[in-house]
């Protein structure tokens, strides 16, 4: 047997990552008290816009995602519960037989089949955090509900763990909200995907850097002690990431929504995999910083609860939250880079 090892530097593998994120859509920058900044003194998402384009191509009743390779229905505004009243009164809230949202996508024939529910990372993919109510693109999608108190949609991520398997996840398109809600829900919306999946979080942890590193996104992570127990305000936590110098790399930024986002982790309670970032807090109700802002009240940003995995923009600017600051991986200024070599081993008979 011929035993082959292959010494890969981490930063060549970055070179092969998925790509960024999306962009956010938000293209101003804010002061803390929520005036338009134009100096590019405020180091916030838009001032750094990063991501990927959104690049949509609107068909007869789909639409087509370009950026992500998903095709979603655009066809009717339809309302369906996750569970059936049957199902839900019997416990039985992983049973989406009947009438429900999953039952719905699953037998579309809208210009063929393959149609099902988005996953909670799919369905926020349509989120347009530069605008509100609707918090998406409404020239190209023609129905849409941007109302506040039903502009939810449904996904098909369930809640983690047996306490709260009985609650779905869901997004309000009236400002881009990411929250959950219990699967025999009335007035909840329903648009079916087509396509992907996206591809999963693949976290590596440099534990002598105390940075992790995600393959998927090429994005790297501080992940040190301050994390999970310094808050500051929103001012303050851009200024402490443009000021970050963690082993040997001065590049670091607040990320934006859709970056924190997607660290996010819907399998597990906390929603974040402790084993890997092991520095977070994991209390439901302690929050952490997005570097954009709400472009409903402008004197907010967008805040992550690692702890229960809600998206929220009740962030007001002078209140504290948690940083975790974040960074291109193919950069940087160190040697290394923070990154360690992978080995990979090939047995040939």
């Amino acid at each position: 047997m011929l035993r082959i090892v292959i010494f890969v530097t981490a930063a060549l593998l970055l070179l092969f990552a998925d790509g960024p994120v999306l962009k956010t859509g938000q293209t101003n920058s804010y002061d803390g008290l929520g005036n338009v900044v134009t100096d590019g003194s405020i180091k916030d998402d838009g001032y750094y816009r990063k991501g990927k384009p959104v690049d949509y191509t609107k068909g007869y009743d789909v639409v087509t995602d370009n950026a992500t390779g998903l095709s979603w229905q655009d066809d009717e505004s339809i309302i369906k519960t996750w569970v059936t009243s049957t199902n839900w009164h019997a416990g039985r809230y992983h049973d989406t037989s009947g009438n429900t949202a999953t039952t719905y996508c699953n037998e579309l024939t809208l210009f063929g089949a393959g149609w099902r529910l988005p996953t909670i990372q799919e369905l926020k993919t349509l989120v347009d955090y530069g605008q509100y109510e609707p918090s998406t693109t409404p020239e190209v999608f023609s129905h849409i509900h941007e109302h506040q108190n039903d502009s939810a949609y449904w996904s098909s991520t369930s809640g983690a763990t047996t306490t709260y398997e009985h609650l779905a996840w869901r997004v309000r398109f009236f400002g881009g909200a990411v929250g959950s809600g219990d699967k025999w829900s009335g007035q909840v919306y329903v648009r079916c995907v087509r396509g992907g999946p996206l591809a999963s979080s693949s976290l590596n942890r440099n534990e002598r850097a105390q940075v992790v590193t995600d393959w998927t996104t090429g994005l790297q992570w501080q992940d040190n002690s301050d994390v999970g127990s310094i808050r500051r305000n929103w001012i303050d936590a851009l200024d402490y990431c443009e000021q970050l110098e963690l082993d040997g790399d001065r590049d670091w930024r607040l990320p934006n929504s859709n970056e924190l986002f997607s660290i996010i982790d819907y399998s597990r309670r906390p929603a974040i995999n402790t084993s890997v970032f092991v520095n977070t807090n994991e209390s439901s109700t302690s929050p952490a910083w997005t570097s954009t802002t709400s472009a409903r009240d402008t004197e907010k940003a967008w805040w992550v609860y690692f702890g229960s995995g809600l998206v929220h923009s009740s962030g007001i600017k002078r209140l504290s939250a948690y940083v975790r600051c974040v960074r291109d991986g193919e950069g940087g200024s160190s040697g290394n880079n923070g990154l360690i070599p992978v080995v990979t081993t090939f047995l040939l008979n």
